[in-house]
């Protein structure tokens, strides 16, 4: 309901501003707004038109993000429901990580090996593992076609789901 309510507000904000009604149809992934700009005035003058037509329909920008930092000129305010963070170079946007400061995209894959290592390995247990890549955007999906190429051989090899693999496997 929420997106469908998001979606509404962005038609009804299109004369308002239409390039911040666009940004926020097409934009918005879940919670977040992705977009670009060529210039910090151009983010801040974007920033501002997508507070206010999400503000018309009852929505509140909980904080922005940038790799550059919006407030050295001074020009866009600091309130309650905007905060500009610059501490942290790292954030997480639809499960991947953005690093602002180098302005690249990364993800953070933390196997735990030292329960893998108690826990027999199985085709079951392998398959949980590479469910837990949560990769919406498919940058990933080049890397996690092996393992699910490999899944498939599991499968023709006749292998069940709980049977513990060898080292060979």
């Amino acid at each position: 309901m929420a997106q469908v309510a998001l979606k509404k507000t962005a038609v009804e904000g299109e004369a308002i501003n239409p390039r911040a009604a666009q940004t926020v149809k097409d934009n918005t992934y879940m919670d977040d707004i992705l977009d670009s700009t060529n210039t910090v005035k151009e983010a801040e003058e974007l920033s501002y038109a997508v507070d206010d037509i999400l503000a018309n329909g009852g929505f509140k920008v909980k904080e922005w993000r940038s790799n550059e930092d919006l407030n050295k000129n001074g020009t866009v305010q600091e309130t309650e429901e905007i905060k500009v963070p610059q501490e942290t170079s790292e954030e997480k946007v639809l499960g991947v990580v953005r690093n602002s400061s180098d302005d690249v995209l990364k993800y953070k894959v933390m196997p735990d090996i030292s329960k893998s290592r108690l826990v027999k390995i199985t085709k079951r247990s392998i398959l949980s593992k590479i469910a837990r890549i949560y990769d919406p955007i498919g940058f990933a999906s080049a890397f996690l076609i092996r393992a699910k190429i490999g899944i498939q051989e599991l499968w023709q090899r006749g292998i069940h789901w709980d049977d513990e693999l060898s080292p060979e496997s």
